[in-house]
């Protein structure tokens, strides 16, 4: 049997597959350039979320699943905070996942990461920066935008501000479905729909430009999903995150939109029923002509 990430190893140290495996999942094609600066909600901002099937060759991808397999427990780290508060790691809604936040000791890792992050072309200012994650039973991750700036290394050693660019997910675990939870939810729009929930499926890809609104359901099967995850990089201020963290969240977008069709709705039931009785409307004008004029206590006692 031969070794966790062996045939991951094998395949990164042949050139021209990898020349050619490249060619054909560039995500600079794939996703399209990046949109406009915005300037309106975080769910306003277009922009597509890119689904690659088979990303890596079969052998390889197996080769990966079995190498995640194989990290030692301590290198894994869980990463928890709750809504509405100061995370220390950085990730501002409610979560808890594992993932390797240093060195794990295994070569096939590294070469994993440096085989990722040559998806996205060199461009100059372009970093990459990858973990190893785990979602553990009860695990999950709430609505966030993967918005957030950080320090990347220069090719003169200096360390420089960048902002997450493209976000990527690589789901590394079989016999997934979506009975056993850790889907990844896209929240782009208020408005639900099925086709935005995605299963992690074995050896698929997801890609997208940051920010966007998602989030990663509860894992409810006892078998961890593992994945690859990270972003690249772009040296400078993509955007604010102070005005994005203003934008109201998911859930308030949906209550203002139900309460605005509510609205709607009892305006068209007033107008089919002819709108209310005159008597009720002569009487709050009175009352608001009362009030206007300082006499309250008779605007009161008309009712």
């Amino acid at each position: 049997m031969s070794d966790p990430g062996e045939a991951l190893v094998a395949f990164c140290e042949d050139a021209k597959a990898v020349k050619r495996w490249k060619a054909e999942n560039n995500l600079g094609k794939l996703l399209g350039p990046r949109p406009p600066k915005r300037t309106k909600w975080i769910n306003d901002m277009p922009g597509i979320l890119l689904t690659v099937n088979n990303f890596l060759p079969q052998e390889v991808a197996e080769s990966a699943a079995d190498l995640l397999l194989q990290v030692p427990e301590e290198c894994w780290t869980m990463l928890s905070g709750v809504e509405g508060e100061e995370n220390l790691d950085g990730i501002n809604c409610a979560h808890r996942l594992h993932a390797t936040l240093g060195d794990t000791g295994l070569e096939a890792v590294d070469h994993l990461f440096e085989l990722l992050s040559g998806v996205l072309p060199p461009a100059e200012g372009r970093h990459s920066h990858f973990h190893l994650g785990k979602f553990s039973q009860g695990d999950f991750c709430g609505v966030q935008d993967d918005a957030a700036y950080a320090l990347a290394e220069n090719d003169e050693g200096e360390a420089v501000k960048c902002s997450r660019a493209v976000a990527v997910m690589l789901f590394l675990t079989r016999d997934w479905e979506e009975a056993d939870g850790g889907c990844f939810k896209d929240c782009q729009q208020a408005e639900e729909k099925p086709e935005d929930t995605h299963v992690p499926v074995f050896n698929t890809l997801l890609a997208f430009h940051v920010p966007r609104l998602f989030e990663i359901t509860k894992v409810l099967k006892s078998t961890p999903r593992m994945c690859v995850f990270g972003w690249f990089l772009q040296e400078g201020e993509l955007y604010d995150l102070e005005h994005a963290r203003e934008q109201p969240t998911l859930k308030e977008l949906k209550v203002k939109k139900k309460k605005s069709k509510a609205k709607a709705a009892k305006k068209q039931a007033a107008a089919a029923a002819g709108g209310p009785p005159k008597e009720i409307v002569e009487m709050a004008r009175k009352r608001q002509a009362a009030r206007k004029e300082g006499r309250f206590d008779e605007a009161d006692r008309i009712r």
